[in-house]
């Protein structure tokens, strides 16, 4: 099928790919660096290509600056055996494997961090540290304990009882300081927090750790009363669960199943069938409703 109206999209491997949409190509491409947009995907027997991922069709605009211009002109030169220059390289109607692009302003799943952040200067000395959580509560709690050394052991309980300590606080940030030394005497602690897109390549990332996880999780409960591991020794078996390889070894297993594929596919021939048949009922309905509006503007 061929994709080549602007707005038109094509889902693959979890990423839209949209005719018209700012892309950037990515390390694994000979393009890469270069940015632009999709221009037209063609897959099945549209393809023009042997691969078989979607052809994409790509429009690149040239680097801007200087350095990026030679580093292109450099690796186009080593790639044909001879010098090129910008003119010589294709760059309005370049075929790309979806791999090769990320695809600007699509759709981003969202993720909310917590940012704990601490500033101090005391005693000659002076420092800066953030920590990220993606839990509130545990930034709070590492707030609480790191706030608590300072208020017992370090430089807030030395200035505490001094006339020119001043100190700021709210719900989740506290500061101390020596009023008008603030700049060689401070300590200020926060938790804030901060909402992160999240491009699909992570997103799936961390949804394929989770996966993994579990597949651990699967396996344990699987072995557990099995008596030959009864005879382990807790080293041994802590080892052994702490394989990394397991998750891998799993999925390996899955994919050389072929019951597993065989009820995957049917599963999804049946969904398939389902969706199918509901929507073409809604175009047979919605064709009726049209063919009647006709016939009435005809009378």
């Amino acid at each position: 099928m061929i994709y080549d109206i602007p707005g038109d999209e094509f889902i693959y491997e979890g990423v839209t790919y949209r005719v018209g949409a700012e892309i950037v190509a990515t390390d694994g491409s000979d393009y890469s660096g270069l940015n632009g947009f999709i221009r037209e995907i063609r897959t099945g027997d549209d393809r023009e290509t042997d691969n078989e991922t979607p052809d994409i069709y790509c429009y690149f605009d040239p680097p801007c600056l200087p350095r990026d211009l030679e580093e292109l002109e450099e690796r186009f030169s080593k790639l044909y055996g001879k010098e090129m220059k910008a003119d010589d390289i294709t760059l309005d109607l370049v075929i790309m494997a979806p791999d090769m692009l990320l695809v600007l302003g699509s759709p981003r799943k969202t993720l909310d961090i917590f940012v704990l952040e601490e500033d101090w200067a005391a005693n000659d000395d002076y420092g800066h540290s953030v920590l990220l959580f993606s839990n509130y509560y545990e930034a709070k709690a590492k707030l609480n304990v790191l706030l608590n050394e300072e208020l017992t052991l370090g430089c807030l309980n030395d200035w505490k009882d001094r006339s020119d300590y001043q100190v700021d606080t709210d719900d989740d940030s506290f500061e101390g300081w020596i009023d008008g030394e603030h700049s060689s005497s401070h300590y200020s602690i926060s938790v804030k927090k901060l909402t992160v897109d999240l491009t699909n390549y992570i997103y799936g990332t961390l949804g394929r750790e989770f996966i993994d996880l579990c597949r651990v999780e699967d396996f344990v409960e699987q072995i557990e009363s099995w008596e030959e591991v009864g005879r382990l020794s807790d080293a041994v078996y802590k080892e052994m669960i702490a394989d990394k390889t397991i998750p891998e070894r799993i999925h390996s297993k899955l994919g050389k199943n072929d019951g597993y594929w065989e009820h995957y596919w049917e599963s999804v021939s049946e969904v398939g069938h389902d969706v199918v048949r509901e929507y073409s009922l809604k175009n047979t309905h919605s064709d009726g409703k049209n063919a009647k509006n006709d016939a009435q503007g005809g009378v």
